[in-house]
């Protein structure tokens, strides 16, 4: 998943899926004021509290956006670090379950979400990246296909969408820096986490202790690490 940080209008914003995350005390207290910013209608809020992880796709909206659609994300009551990552989850496995290649969240509003819970925006980029890719993990790799051979012919040239892209945008350059930083350590922390899940997923029949040894040396090539795997003479002699 290639992870961008972009400084534009959120009318500007390109994308398949275009996030607005919003607390629950915002909503309740100045909702209409809200979503107004946003070019929002208000009747929204029939549907939409603001809970941690509750999505209201919006769709003809007059506000003039380039996004093929734009969602309200509830961020709960913006006072638990994990109100945020449940909206982050909640966020990238819509975008999965839509099949959007290419998805936006507005990280304009991050320094005050930052001030609430006692933490710096960087370190929010990060857990949003790291819940990206967890929301966005699906478990596909043994399952099977059908005996169709037209069918598997189709699937085999077909490949099916998923996130390539996750913009966080912001309308602030000051921004731009910290949560490029943000962004740097939520790969690293979301990819490592993909990668186990993925192990322990497979079955002993398909990860044995030699093929669990090529996915660390596999992993040390791409990340730039070295891997020194012993083999059971060498296990055995220490």
């Amino acid at each position: 998943m290639n992870i961008q940080v972009t400084v534009e209008a959120l009318a500007n914003v390109q994308a398949e899926l275009l996030a607005l995350p919003c607390s629950r005390q915002e909503i309740k207290e100045q909702g209409e004021t809200l979503l107004a910013s946003f070019g929002i209608d208000a009747a929204v809020l029939i549907d939409f509290k603001g809970d941690a992880g509750e999505m209201v796709m919006l769709y003809g909206l007059s506000g003039g956006y380039a996004a093929k659609r734009v969602a309200l994300l509830g961020m709960g009551d913006n006072a638990k670090l994990d109100d945020f990552r449940k909206a982050a989850v909640a966020f990238a496995s819509r975008a999965t379950d839509l099949k959007v290649e290419n998805a936006a969240l507005d990280a304009s509003r991050f320094a005050p979400f930052a001030e609430s819970l006692g933490e710096s925006v960087s370190s929010l980029a990060s857990i949003v990246v790291e819940s990206a890719f967890r929301g966005t993990y699906r478990f596909n790799r043994l399952k099977s296909g059908k005996t169709d051979k037209k069918a598997d012919d189709e699937a085999a040239s077909q490949k099916p969408k998923e996130l390539a892209t996750l913009q966080l945008c912001s309308t602030e350059a000051s921004a731009q820096a910290e949560l490029e930083r943000g962004v740097a350590e939520g790969v690293v922390l979301g990819s490592c986490q993909r990668m186990a899940r993925e192990l322990v997923n497979l079955p002993g029949n398909y990860l044995n202790a030699e093929q669990l040894a090529e996915a660390a040396v596999a992993s040390g090539k791409r990340a730039g690490y070295s891997v020194k795997v012993l083999h059971k003479a060498e296990i055995e002699s220490l």
